[in-house]
C-alpha cells in the first residue's frame, strides 16, 4: 500500500477503524482516536489479518497514537496468524500473529 495515515482524528463508536489484509508498508502515526458518548466493546482500532494470497504480506505499524481509548479492553489492535504489527505508544495488540511492542516512545 505504501500508505501513511498521519495527523487525523478518528471518532470510534463501533466497528473497526483500520482493516488490513494483503497490505504492507502502512504506517499509522500521530492520530487522535476519540469516542463520542459510549464506545461499544466490539469497537477496534485495527483488524490486521493474515495474507489471503500466496506471496502476499500483511504488515502495519502504529506509532504515537497515544489516546486513552486505546487502553480499553479487549486490546484494540487484533492481529491474526500470518500478519505482523509493530506498535509504539499506540495501545495494546493481541492475537496469534507477530506483534512487536516497542512500548512508549518519547
Amino acid at each position: 500500500l505504501n500508505a501513511l495515515i498521519d495527523n487525523n482524528t478518528f471518532e470510534m463508536i463501533d466497528g473497526t477503524v483500520f482493516f488490513n489484509r494483503d497490505g504492507f508498508n502502512v504506517i499509522v502515526r500521530n492520530n487522535t482516536i476519540t469516542c463520542a458518548g459510549e464506545c461499544l466493546p466490539a469497537a477496534k482500532l485495527a483488524d490486521i489479518r493474515g495474507p489471503q494470497h500466496v506471496g502476499s504480506r500483511t504488515e502495519m505499524e502504529f506509532d504515537n497514537n497515544p489516546t486513552v481509548l486505546l487502553l480499553l479492553t479487549p486490546p484494540q489492535i487484533a492481529v491474526t496468524s500470518g500478519a505482523k504489527v509493530t506498535v509504539s505508544n499506540s495501545g495494546i495488540a493481541a492475537g496469534t500473529g507477530t506483534i512487536i511492542n516497542l512500548g512508549s516512545c518519547p
